[in-house]
């Protein structure tokens, strides 16, 4: 059976009671407003968040205030609002909202990024950018760099606390 909403199960104390890590990425929608050619769009900022918040010029007043340094670059204002909304406030939300009903959780952000993983230009720690250093999967080298020491050192820390972790959730990740 599938849901849209899990706060029925965790007030129901039907969720699994596994605590899980539940992650953000500083540039999480970069991805997105790639895919949607963004970096190209001749929007201006008030053409791009009107539409989100319709029939509230206060609002639209708020969040272009909020991001006013991003307002000469669309992709990026788009990809900072959009990873906000989209991901950073829910992933928090969600696990805040388990806790407060008794459920252990645990949560990172990530921010790293590495020339030898942008697949697209301005790349940044967009959506799912981290699972190659959990895995040990990222490319060594591309087109535009080898992978650093820092990277990965980073890669071993990532896949070690991992492992740690699902060997015993309750104790988190460390």
């Amino acid at each position: 059976m599938q849901t849209t909403d899990v706060r029925p199960n965790i007030i129901s104390k039907q969720f699994a009671n596994i605590p899980p890590i539940i992650r953000s990425n500083v540039d999480e929608a970069r991805v997105f407003a790639a895919i949607a050619d963004l970096d190209n769009d001749k929007k201006t900022a008030e053409q791009f968040v009107s539409p989100m918040v319709p029939n509230m010029p206060l609002v639209q007043q708020a969040v272009i205030a909020a991001y006013s340094s991003l307002l000469n670059d669309v992709f990026l204002l788009a990809s900072a609002i959009l990873t906000k909304v989209l991901f950073t406030c829910t992933a928090w939300t969600l696990s805040s909202f388990a806790a407060q009903h008794g459920y252990k959780g645990w949560g990172f952000y990530y921010n790293a990024f590495f020339p030898n993983t942008d697949y697209f230009p301005r790349a940044s720690a967009y959506h799912s950018s981290e699972i190659p250093l959990v895995f040990g999967t990222y490319p060594l080298t591309n087109q535009y760099s080898v992978a650093t020491g820092q990277q990965k050192q980073l890669s071993r820390y990532m896949r070690k606390t991992w492992a740690d972790f699902v060997k015993n959730p309750d104790q988190g990740p460390g």
